[in-house]
């Protein structure tokens, strides 16, 4: 599947993977455009500037939707990804990327088990969205953290007991690697939905060699 998909292909792919309501198409498209237009991809679009779509803006996007169904603000999200992206986040999904490429042995545990130790969860341990947003100048959440399943319990247990916050701590976490396996498989549907179908195809090739020797 080529990483450069037309944007069409990047939306439609998105909207089956988070479920989006035909009633709400509306709104989440304007959602990705603001976001877009804020800089969360690393560049804004302008006139003559398109924006090409490759593993790492799927990323960001990805990351600016699961950020908004925690209750993050487009502010923050773009603030937290100017702050975060390079420094951090980034390779939080290429380690979820490399889980999902699971190998025979990988994939025979599954299947065993149930269970998926080397998906990645990536978890937002904070204080407050609302209210600290409210009396901070941050514009971005500050502790963005990912680690396997196998270990997230001890990770929840450390930022839990961590009494020198101000308020009690509040961790989000997120299966960051199912989460890409589902807009991988939403990618693939979209982008054989752009290939033409071998009849069609066929007919096509016909009617171009009548036109010819016409």
């Amino acid at each position: 599947m080529p990483l450069d998909l037309p944007y069409s292909s990047i939306e439609a792919a998105l909207v089956r993977a988070y479920g989006v309501n035909q009633r709400d198409l509306g709104a989440f498209r304007a959602r990705l455009t603001f976001w877009q237009k804020l800089g969360a991809l690393g560049v804004k679009p302008g006139k003559g500037k398109p924006i090409k779509y490759g593993g790492d803006e799927l990323h960001r996007l990805i990351f600016c939707l699961e950020l908004a169904e925690c209750g993050a603000t487009p502010q923050m999200v773009v603030g937290t990804i100017a702050d975060l992206w390079e420094k951090r986040i980034r390779r939080h999904f290429e380690r979820a990327e490399a889980a999902i490429r699971t190998t025979p042995a990988d994939a025979a545990f599954e299947v065993a088990t149930g269970k998926r130790p080397r998906d990645i969860a990536l978890f937002l341990a904070y204080e407050s969205l609302m209210i600290g947003g409210w009396d901070s100048t941050a514009k971005a959440l500050p502790n963005v953290n990912a680690c396997e399943l196998a270990r997230l319990p001890d990770n929840i247990s450390l930022v839990m007991n961590d009494s020198d916050l101000r308020r009690p701590p509040r961790v989000l976490v997120i299966n960051l690697s199912e989460r890409l396996r589902r807009v991988h498989a939403a990618l693939a549907g979209a982008w054989e939905s752009e290939q033409p179908t071998t009849a069609a195809h066929t007919k096509a090739k016909r009617n171009t060699r009548k036109r010819r020797r016409a």
